[in-house]
């Protein structure tokens, strides 16, 4: 879980006498702090999960990532760059790197650099990404993307998968 902080722009707190703000050093009392924060509980949630992928490269050399067809990436709205974290079906290991798209409609996903090591060629692996939300957020989430893929990396079956609501 993650604590998200808001300074409320309605709500400044007063300065001690003598006191100095300033972006480096804000010093206000515990009390003046309570004042002017929101503290919002964020949970962390599956956004999008690409499952029983097959490597079809592993590039040491490469500075780092996991490439992945850019059709795909499109179609669970994974955008480049993004964290990602992925779970090799094959040997158990896990890593977080992030996502680069590939040539679009190719069926390919890459393990680049360090990842290499870790995830070979012919390995199968689960990428998921995930995103953090506060109430408000999740009462709008309509679930993770899941794409379930066969040995050809062809989707076998694409759904959007409805959270259960806690009564």
């Amino acid at each position: 879980m993650t604590i998200e902080v808001q300074r409320r722009e309605d709500a400044t707190p007063p300065l001690r006498p003598g006191a100095k703000e300033t972006c480096r050093n804000r010093k206000f009392h515990l009390s003046d702090r309570a004042q002017c924060l929101i503290i919002r509980l964020l949970r962390e949630f599956l956004r999008a999960k690409l499952h029983g992928l097959t490597v079809t490269k592993a590039d040491l050399e490469y500075e780092g990532s996991f490439g992945i067809d850019q059709d795909i990436m499109e179609r669970l709205e994974i955008l480049p760059f993004e964290a990602v974290e992925i779970y090799n079906i094959s040997s158990g290991q896990r890593l977080k790197t992030y996502a680069i798209p590939l040539a679009r409609g190719s069926r390919e996903f890459q393990s680049n650099g360090a990842a290499a090591h870790l995830i070979k060629k012919g390995d199968r692996v689960i990428v998921a990404c995930y995103c953090r939300l506060n109430e408000q957020e999740i009462l709008k989430f309509d679930g993770p993307k899941v794409a379930i893929f066969n040995k050809r990396n062809e989707i076998q079956q694409f759904y959007q998968q409805a959270p259960q609501k806690i009564a």
